[in-house]
């Protein structure tokens, strides 16, 4: 709840010029550590305002597949090919994945609704339409507290 006042707050500041913020942060970062630099709530919420942004502009939700999927909510697809703020950024119509690259050295967890911890082995989707989170499918018992999302590095 938190989360989604900030990024309300966020957009109602910056109106249209969130985007160019998160495109000036993002530039050239892709691959890298950034934690310092920019925060995953930050990019969830600039994800959602790109997605809800698209759908009130064009009356249908972005692609779900290929680099339209990045270039049709304005995002340059090689900037996403590897992971942003340690997460794996899956823009797919009406929600956005985050997850992490089989096999790295980064443990995901986060929080079921009733509190208790979980590891993330395949993809969190986000709603921005509803502001929820799900493990894997959208089903009341996978409901996932965003704002709780932990990056382990294993090394």
């Amino acid at each position: 709840m938190l989360v989604a006042l900030l990024v309300i707050l966020a957009v109602s500041a910056f109106g249209g010029q969130l985007g160019l913020v998160f495109d000036n942060i993002s530039s050239g970062l892709a691959g890298e550590s950034v934690e310092d630099e920019v925060s995953v709530s930050f990019l969830i919420g600039d994800f959602y305002q790109r997605i809800l942004s698209f759908k009130e502009e064009n009356g249908r939700w972005p692609k779900s597949w290929g680099d339209m999927r990045f270039e049709e909510i304005g995002l340059d697809p090689k900037d996403w090919e590897e992971p942003v703020a340690d997460i794996l950024w899956i823009p797919h119509g009406d929600n956005i994945g985050l997850g992490n690259v089989y096999g790295d050295d980064i443990r995901l967890y986060v929080n079921k609704m009733d509190g208790s911890r979980m590891e993330i082995y395949t993809v969190v989707w986000c709603y921005p339409t509803t502001e929820r989170c799900y493990y894997r499918f959208p089903e009341p018992e996978n409901e996932v507290d965003i704002s709780t999302l932990e990056i382990v590095h294993t090394d």
